[in-house]
C-alpha cells in the first residue's frame, strides 16, 4: 500500500480539502485529484470478485404455502389396487400419504437450517461482522436470536416427524379399513394444527433472511476507508474523488447509510478502487458503541484498506465532533490500527470555511 500512500499525499484531492500530517498541514491551494493515477496506484494487482454469500441464504415458502404443497403432493398418491384386501390396501395408503405429507413439510426445514449454518460459518470477516450486527439488531428489537430461531425450526421439524411416525404406525396397524382411514385423516389434521401453532417461526426466519440478503457487500478491491467523527465531511470527499456516481449502501441495523464511490480506469472502464465513508465514531469504549460505530471498526479491521482520517476544524460538526473529541478518536484509532502495517493518511475537510 506504500504506492497508494504516496499517491494520496502527492495528488491534490478536491476543493475545500487538504491533506498531510495533522501536526504540519500544508496550506497550498487544492483543486482536483489525478483520479487515474490514484486508481492505478491504489490497486496495481487489479480487482477480484467477492461473492455475496449472504444472497445465497436458502429461502423457504411461508407455512401456509408449504402446507398447501404438502397436501397437493400427498393427494396425488392412489390406493394400490393390486392389494386385494381392503384393510391392507388402506393401511398402506394411509402410511404412504402421511409419510409423503410429513416429508414435504420437513425437507425444506432441514435444508434451510443446514444452509444458514453452512453459509454464515464461511462468511469473510467483514461480512460476518455485518451479519452479526444485523442479527443482534433484530434480537434487541424483540425478534429473538438467530440461534433461537433455528432451534425452533429444528424443533418443528422434529415434532412433525415424531407426530407423523405415530400416525403412520397407527394407520399401518389399524384393525379395519375404516380405522386406517380415520388415522390418516386425524394425522393430517393434527399435523396441520401443529404447524398452525408453531410454524410462525418460518415467517420469522424469512424476515431475517430478507434483511441479511439485503446487506450490501463490498467488492474485493483495494479500499480507501474514510473515518472520523460524525458530520466531518466524509461523504463529500467520496463524491469529490469518485469517477462514477457514488452508491448509497443501506444496512438493516441502522438508518445511517454508507456512501460508496469507485475509481474507474478510463481506459478499460473497470473498477479498480473503492472509497467508502463510514459512520462517525465517538470517543468512548467499544461496549458503549452502537452498531454504526462497530461497522466502522469492522471496516478498518477486516478490509484490505488504507485509512483516511478526516478532521473538521471549522467547528460546524456539532458538539459530538469538537476538535478535542476528534483528536481523541484519532488517537484511539492510531493506537489500535496504525501499528498493524496499515497506511494512514490525514485529511482536513471544510478548509474553505
Amino acid at each position: 500500500m506504500n504506492s497508494l500512500f504516496i499517491a494520496l499525499i502527492t495528488a491534490p484531492l478536491a476543493e475545500g480539502f487538504i491533506m498531510g500530517d495533522l501536526c504540519h498541514i500544508s496550506r497550498a491551494p487544492v483543486h482536483s485529484i489525478n483520479q487515474r493515477r490514484f486508481a492505478l496506484e491504489c490497486c496495481a494487482d487489479g480487482p477480484t470478485t467477492r461473492p455475496n454469500e449472504l444472497k445465497d441464504l436458502p429461502r423457504i415458502f411461508p407455512a401456509t404455502e408449504l402446507l398447501a404443497k404438502a397436501l397437493k403432493a400427498s393427494s396425488r398418491l392412489k390406493e394400490d389396487y393390486s392389494i386385494a384386501n381392503h384393510r391392507q390396501r388402506m393401511r398402506k395408503f394411509a402410511a404412504e400419504q402421511l409419510s409423503s405429507f410429513s416429508k414435504e413439510l420437513t425437507k425444506p426445514l432441514g435444508i434451510v437450517a443446514e444452509g444458514y449454518g453452512r453459509i454464515l460459518s464461511r462468511l469473510p470477516p467483514f461480512e460476518s461482522v455485518v451479519a452479526d450486527l444485523t442479527i443482534r439488531h433484530r434480537e434487541l428489537a424483540g425478534f429473538g436470536s438467530l440461534k433461537d430461531t433455528l432451534d425452533a425450526i429444528k424443533r418443528l421439524r422434529k415434532n412433525t416427524t415424531l407426530l407423523a411416525k405415530a400416525y403412520i404406525h397407527a394407520g399401518a396397524h389399524a384393525e379395519s379399513r375404516q380405522a386406517a382411514d380415520s388415522e390418516l385423516k386425524n394425522g393430517i389434521a393434527e399435523l396441520e394444527s401443529l404447524w398452525k401453532a408453531e410454524a410462525w417461526v418460518i415467517d420469522l426466519l424469512n424476515d431475517m433472511g430478507r434483511e441479511l440478503r439485503s446487506v450490501p457487500v463490498l467488492e474485493d478491491l483495494a479500499t480507501v476507508v474514510l473515518v472520523g467523527s460524525p458530520n466531518v465531511g466524509k461523504s463529500s470527499i467520496v463524491r469529490a474523488i469518485s469517477t462514477g456516481e457514488p452508491e448509497v449502501n443501506d444496512y438493516p441495523f441502522t438508518t445511517r447509510s454508507m456512501t460508496l464511490g469507485h475509481i474507474i480506469d478510463p481506459v478499460s472502464g473497470t473498477r479498480i478502487c473503492q472509497v467508502i465513508d463510514t459512520p462517525g465514531l465517538l470517543p468512548r469504549p467499544d461496549e458503549e458503541r452502537n452498531e454504526m460505530e462497530l461497522l466502522t471498526l469492522a471496516s478498518m479491521q477486516h478490509l484490505r484498506s488504507i485509512t483516511v482520517f478526516v478532521t473538521d476544524r471549522s467547528g460546524s460538526g456539532g458538539p459530538h465532533s469538537s476538535v478535542h473529541a476528534q483528536a481523541r478518536v484519532r488517537e484511539e484509532l492510531l493506537r489500535r490500527f496504525a501499528g498493524e502495517g496499515r497506511e494512514w493518511v490525514d485529511v482536513v475537510s471544510k478548509a474553505d470555511l
